[in-house]
């Protein structure tokens, strides 16, 4: 096994200062970066997803999750990042960048379900009290009697 690179071995000890490896409940990585995963070619050899055991692959290079891995510590591996985007109906590279706290991951339009339902019963209301009208001034008409002249 070859030695870790200093970013690797940087990146782990980081990593270890807080904990030792083996005690993290589970490692997340998102995108490719080298130091994480060791070689580009990497995402392609590790499913996305979790990860319970890596596969057994000849990898160019070994990253910090490898050593997780070994630890017996769950790697969950999100490589497409574009597409997990798509399927969460994300924005993906918004351009300009919304401020601090805002865009569509903090934001969803919501409709007010106690308004909806008030103006449902209004409208219902007002339905109701034009048919009745409508139903008194239909039985004028077949009365042969004008509901304007009535007062």
């Amino acid at each position: 096994m070859a030695a870790p690179t200093i970013n690797i071995q940087g990146r782990l000890e980081v990593y270890k200062r807080i904990a030792p490896l083996d005690r993290y409940k589970a490692v997340i990585n998102v995108g490719g970066g080298i130091s994480a995963i060791g070689h580009r070619r990497n995402t392609e050899l590790i499913p996305t997803g979790v990860n319970l055991r890596l596969p057994a692959k000849n990898y160019p290079n070994r990253g910090a999750i490898h050593y997780f891995a070994e630890a017996n510590v769950p790697v969950v591996m999100i490589s497409d990042v574009r597409q997990v985007a798509e399927d969460y109906d994300l924005p993906v590279a918004q351009l300009p960048l919304p401020p601090v706290g805002e865009g569509q991951v903090f934001e969803q339009k919501r409709y007010n379900l106690a308004t909806a339902a008030i103006s449902l019963v209004l409208m219902f209301i007002i339905l109701v009290i034009v048919k009745y009208f409508d139903r008194k001034a239909y039985r004028y008409r077949e009365q042969h009697i004008d509901p304007d002249t009535i007062v």
